[in-house]
């Protein structure tokens, strides 16, 4: 069965993202601001589209991988639950 456009383009951005963003959240208690997270995202492997580490966090944590929260959306501000 062929992989669909859009999970094989996932795959591919994840491939180069996901190890970023795991090497940047930490530790339960961690709080960071998206930009944040993006910048350190974009210093690790490269020029990449503004909103690929935030998909990317989203789908480490529908996976299990990771987990956070949301602790103030208009100061893009979230906190590392696990």
């Amino acid at each position: 069965m062929p992989v669909s456009n859009h999970a094989h383009q996932l795959g591919r951005v994840e491939a180069r993202l996901a190890e970023a963003i795991k090497e940047y959240i930490i530790r339960p208690g961690q709080r960071f601001h998206l930009a944040d997270l993006t910048e350190w995202v974009r210093a690790k492997v490269g020029n990449c589209a503004p909103d690929s580490p935030a998909r990317i966090l989203r789908h480490l944590r529908s996976s299990g991988e990771l987990n956070y929260r949301c602790v103030s959306r208009a100061n893009s501000l979230y906190e590392v639950t696990r």
